[in-house]
């Protein structure tokens, strides 16, 4: 991490450093951001800088789940809800997260397909909607499995 000090020639010392956006020296007391984000005040309200930094779902987001409204799912269903435990590469394109998505949100989480097993119809339904999502990078293809597990479901 570089730092630097300045003194100008009232004999006031400036300590600083470079913004992790765009790398504009800032005073450590006007730096903004989150947890280790350093940023000058341009950058901080820059809501690309969060999409393309690399952050796991559990430092972009509060709750368990993830809201992906219609142009931002494959499925053509309405809003979709996918558990934190199974979200896939492109988990920065949720518009939001809930503790618990509404009833009429389809969800995709370990153990929220596991009653699907039991007829061969929706099993059929629901495996193409898992595969089309891990295609896509929304579920991770090698947890994609445990939507289907009947224990140690997400609720």
């Amino acid at each position: 991490m570089k730092i630097n000090i300045t003194i100008d020639d009232a004999m006031n010392v400036t300590v600083s450093r470079p913004c992790d956006a765009c790398g504009v020296d800032v005073p450590t007391n006007e730096h903004l951001g989150y947890g280790s984000d350093y940023l000058c005040s341009d950058c901080f309200g820059d809501p690309e800088y969060y999409r393309k930094k690399e952050k796991t779902p559990d430092e972009m987001y509060i709750h368990d789940w993830l809201i992906f409204l219609d142009e931002d799912n494959p499925l053509d269903c309405g809003p979709i809800a996918i558990h934190k435990d199974v979200v896939g590469r492109h988990f920065a394109s949720a518009d939001c997260s809930t503790p618990d998505p509404e009833e009429d949100i389809t969800r995709f989480g370990p153990g929220s397909f596991d009653l699907s097993t039991n007829h061969i119809d929706t099993l059929f339904f629901d495996v193409t909607h898992v595969h089309l999502l891990s295609e896509e990078g929304l579920i991770d293809s090698s947890k994609a499995h445990t939507v289907f597990k009947t224990k140690g479901g997400a609720k």
